[in-house]
């Protein structure tokens, strides 16, 4: 069984960008989250997920479906995923392509799971290039090319491209 979260992964995000403005809050978030306060590290990173910035929407994924300071919502944490991923976030895009390949909460689909596998194994997610290629093994060669094409025609959502500015998608 595939792992959404790897060990380490919201660890991972311990730098802030400093293109544009800094947010307060996501350094917070990430050192409640350390000591094992997801409460707070929940409270630190919702309002900056809902302004757009795309590593504490996936953290606040996490956390939903985790059930680590929140109640498990995995229907929550598919939101927060999706958001974080249409801005080009490599870790939403590969918990995003499992969702799809495990069909839950949504409906199973190949084609999906896999653009979003190519996406986020592009940016160097070595986890989710092992997740695309043990799924396409398991697809037809049409729903192979329909993925690639998806993943080749694919633009993030306006954010500046960083995810640390005001922008994307609001819950």
């Amino acid at each position: 069984m595939k792992m959404l979260l790897m060990t380490g992964v919201v660890l991972s995000f311990a730098f802030v960008s400093h293109v544009g403005m800094a947010w307060g809050g996501f350094e917070e978030g990430l050192a409640a989250y350390k000591a094992g306060n997801f409460a707070a590290a929940f409270k630190e990173w919702k309002p900056l997920a809902e302004h757009g910035h795309s590593k504490a929407q996936y953290n606040v994924g996490v956390l939903y479906e985790k059930g680590k300071g929140v109640r498990p919502d995995p229907v929550q944490a598919l939101a927060w995923y999706q958001r974080a991923a249409a801005q080009g976030e490599p870790f939403a895009q590969n918990n995003l392509g499992t969702m799809y390949e495990m069909g839950r909460p949504v409906p199973r689909d190949y084609v999906k799971a896999d653009m979003w596998y190519l996406l986020s194994g592009r940016q160097g997610n070595a986890v989710a290039t092992k997740n695309h290629e043990k799924l396409v093994g398991r697809m037809t060669k049409d729903q192979a090319a329909r993925a690639r094409k998806l993943a080749d025609e694919w633009k993030p959502a306006p954010s500046g491209g960083n995810g640390n500015d005001r922008g994307g998608n609001k819950p």
